[in-house]
Order: C-alpha cells, then sequence, then structure tokens
C-alpha cells in the first residue's frame, strides 16, 4: 500500500496517482507539470532536485514554488521544518512606516511595512483600517519587488490611497493626504509656500 511507503520509494506511476489526487491551483500548474514531465520521462535528475523539496507532491510543489520566490531576494537557504514546510526566510532592514498616528490602545492602524532582500530588492506590507474594516498584508519575498526602497514606499502609500478611496471612513482623506504627502517626500518633492508679490 501507498500510504506504508515513504514517498521517494513510490513508482513513478504511483507518486503520479498522487499528484492527480491533489487539488492543482492555476499558480502550480507549472510546477506540477514540469516535475510530472521529469517523473514520466524518468529525469533521475530533475526528479531528485524536487524531491529534495518534500515527502508529499503537495510539500513537494508548495516548498519548490516558495524556494524560486525566495531568489528572486537573494535568499538561498533550503531548510525544511519539522511539519516539512521550507523555512521562510527573514527580509532584513524591515522598517514600519505609520502614515496615520491612531489615538494611543486602538487596534487599527494606517501603516506599512518595509523590508529588503540579501540582492538588495525592496518589498512592502501594509495594515490599512478604518472604523468598521481593515487589511493586513505581511512583507515577506511573496510581494511585489522594486529596485528601491523609495519605489516600494510610493506604490505602498498609492495602494492604501487607493483602498481609502473605496472604504472611506471620516478619517479616510485625512490618511489619502498624508500617504500623498509622503509620496512626495521620497521623490524629492517639497511643498514650498509661494508669496504674492504686488508691484
Amino acid at each position: 500500500m501507498i500510504q506504508n511507503r515513504a514517498y521517494k520509494d513510490l513508482s513513478k506511476y504511483e507518486k503520479i496517482e498522487l499528484i492527480h489526487e491533489n487539488h492543482i491551483c492555476f499558480v502550480e500548474r507549472n510546477a506540477y507539470a514540469k516535475y510530472l514531465y521529469a517523473l514520466w520521462r524518468e529525469d533521475i535528475k530533475t526528479v531528485d532536485f524536487f524531491e529534495q523539496f518534500g515527502n508529499s507532491p503537495r510539500h513537494i510543489i508548495s516548498n519548490f514554488r516558495s524556494y524560486n520566490r525566495n531568489l528572486l531576494f537573494g535568499f538561498k537557504l533550503l531548510k525544511i521544518d519539522e511539519n516539512g514546510w521550507l523555512e521562510r526566510p527573514e527580509l532584513i532592514d524591515q522598517e514600519k512606516i505609520t502614515i496615520f498616528k491612531h489615538k494611543k490602545n486602538f487596534a487599527f492602524g494606517n501603516s506599512i511595512k518595509l523590508g529588503k532582500g540579501l540582492n538588495g530588492k525592496w518589498t512592502y506590507g501594509y495594515d490599512f483600517s478604518t472604523n468598521i474594516s481593515g487589511s493586513y498584508v505581511g512583507a515577506c519575498p511573496w510581494g511585489e519587488i522594486f529596485d528601491t526602497k523609495e519605489k516600494a514606499i510610493e506604490v505602498a502609500c498609492l495602494k492604501m490611497i487607493e483602498w481609502h478611496k473605496r472604504e472611506q471612513c471620516s478619517y479616510s482623506n485625512t490618511v489619502i493626504n498624508l500617504a500623498n504627502e509622503k509620496i512626495q517626500e521620497v521623490k524629492g518633492n517639497r511643498c514650498v509656500q509661494l508669496e504674492l508679490c504686488l508691484f
């Protein structure tokens, strides 16, 4: 029986059978196709490469995709934890920028979090909220990739502006204005007060 044997000891047909039992989502199709093709052709080198990522099709493909995503930020460590999942790397130079400061002890916020990969690429996470709704995404290698910290801040602020325009609450206009100010700041634009001179 398949259940009583290690995954690596199964025949290619048994492995393919287990793969077909999985629900394969759209973003995983390419990785599964590469692995299946290697199994069919009995390409031992490629099969061994894939199977270092886990002991089941689900672990193999999920960890393979995570590893390749981590590479985009310069993280090459391949370490599987006790539950069979690839350990997630920690972004460096992380920084939280609060755009709108709420009253003390409020459970919600409007801020962005930045992080950098080992190769100098930047990404962002965010914490947006109104009185009745919120949205949170952590800064990790699955985020958008930017060459500079300034561009990551700009795009995160634009996302905050878009979100607040859609959700709207009593302080949304203030958050939008502050986010726009932050964009101008990182672009190096400063507001200059003009004086009217009458001759």
